[in-house]
């Protein structure tokens, strides 16, 4: 099933009944989620002008009535809103051997591109997290599957935290690694008025 809005017990554009589509309450409206992660929502997050971003196998964004007002054939794992009506994704870039490395792309409020970059060294990636900052700017944490030889890396372990941030335009301010000895997973991230980032580990 495609990703379309559930309204009067039909899933918008495909015909499909209602209870194929996610649960919608009182006047509201609902998202397929589709039968597979493939098709399926790996996140959501209200926008900055009222509407509301979804990433999976595509990125759209729709209004406060659950129409659509763009879609963009790019799958993402991650959204944020931009105060500027955008949107930040992250996925991941296929690097050598099958490894990756997250990706983060600025949407403007049409959906359109404004830049892609792929932060840190090609690895085996776990899920990544993004946070925007009050200066435009995004921060991104994730996992890697790490050994105490690789470049950068200060504490060995199974698994070693990436974080690193980007201005608004999307260089590359800095990045480090996180974490202890031992088994490291990043799980979450937030960004507060004054700038500053809290990592959960």
């Amino acid at each position: 099933m495609a990703l379309g809005a559930c309204k009067g017990g039909v899933e918008a554009g495909n015909g499909n009944a209602a209870s194929a589509c996610a649960p919608s309450y009182g006047a509201g409206w609902a998202v397929a989620t589709g039968n597979s992660t493939a098709s399926g929502i790996s996140a959501v997050a209200a926008g900055a002008h009222g509407d509301v971003g979804f990433a999976g196998a595509v990125v759209q964004d729709r209004d406060a009535t659950g129409a659509l007002l763009w879609n963009d054939a790019v799958s993402a794992t991650r959204i944020v809103p931009i105060a500027d009506g955008g949107f930040y994704i992250a996925g991941d870039a296929v690097g050598d051997a099958g490894l990756f490395a997250p990706s983060v792309m600025r949407l403007d409020g049409n959906g359109g591109t404004v830049w892609s970059q792929t932060v840190g060294p090609i690895a085996d990636f776990g899920q990544s997290f993004l946070a925007a900052d009050p200066a435009g700017g995004v921060w991104i944490l994730g996992t890697q599957v790490m050994t105490p030889s690789d470049p950068g890396f200060n504490n060995p372990g199974l698994f070693g935290v990436f974080l690193a941030r980007l201005d608004p335009n999307g260089n590359l301010m800095w990045s480090e690694m996180l974490g202890e000895l031992g088994m490291n997973y990043a799980r979450g991230i937030a960004v507060g008025p004054s700038g500053a980032a809290f990592v959960a580990l």
